[in-house]
């Protein structure tokens, strides 16, 4: 199959910079930027930006649905591959595509998992600004089995994402201890 047949494709709008650094809102405006914030690893929870539904309205701005999958598409910020899932039903700026899978192909999830084996940079046209868009991307690809193979597939992906995690859990919690026995020895307490 070829990702145009199994997706719907949303583009991103301006966001005007009188529009954006509100902290609360009705939605959420997400940017590029915000795939790095806390908690944003897998799943967008949180943005830098939101709007309310009347400034919505108002400049005609729509969302992409809970579950898309979103990516930079233009910028050295494409070269990064990263991948997030929308949580909620989101505006997203025009430095991002999401991407919704056609529940009756392909799941959400499994189009997660198969966006994070898309290099951009074998598919982005390069230059000054390198860019990714609706035309490459929808020609990508995709090897899919049915959907009760796919969601066998997904559970078996997401507990190996929840072993990272605890595992990366464990490895910060080890580093700020190591930090602290660093300080009691190297300053003389122990």
């Amino acid at each position: 199959f070829r990702l145009r047949e199994l997706v719907a494709f949303y583009n991103g709008f301006g966001f005007p910079e009188q529009d954006q650094g509100n902290s609360v809102g009705d939605i959420p405006f997400i940017k590029v930027s915000d795939m790095l914030n806390t908690g944003n690893h897998k799943f967008i929870f949180a943005s830098n930006n939101y709007v309310s539904s009347e400034t919505m309205k108002l400049k005609g701005w729509k969302t992409a649905p809970a579950s898309a999958i979103i990516f930079a598409k233009v910028g050295e910020a494409l070269y990064k591959n990263r991948r997030r899932i929308l949580a909620q039903d989101t505006i997203i700026d025009n430095n991002v595509m999401a991407i919704k899978a056609i529940p009756q192909k392909i799941d959400d999830y499994y189009l997660y998992y198969v966006m994070l084996l898309v290099n951009f940079s074998k598919i982005a046209f390069p230059g000054a600004l390198p860019s990714v868009n609706q035309t490459e991307l929808g020609n990508v690809h995709v090897i899919l089995p049915g959907l009760s193979e796919q969601r066998k597939i997904i559970a078996i992906l997401d507990r190996t994402d929840a072993e990272i995690d605890l595992i990366n859990k464990k490895l910060a919690l080890l580093q700020q201890q190591k930090k602290g026995l660093m300080q009691k020895l190297l300053t003389g307490e122990i």
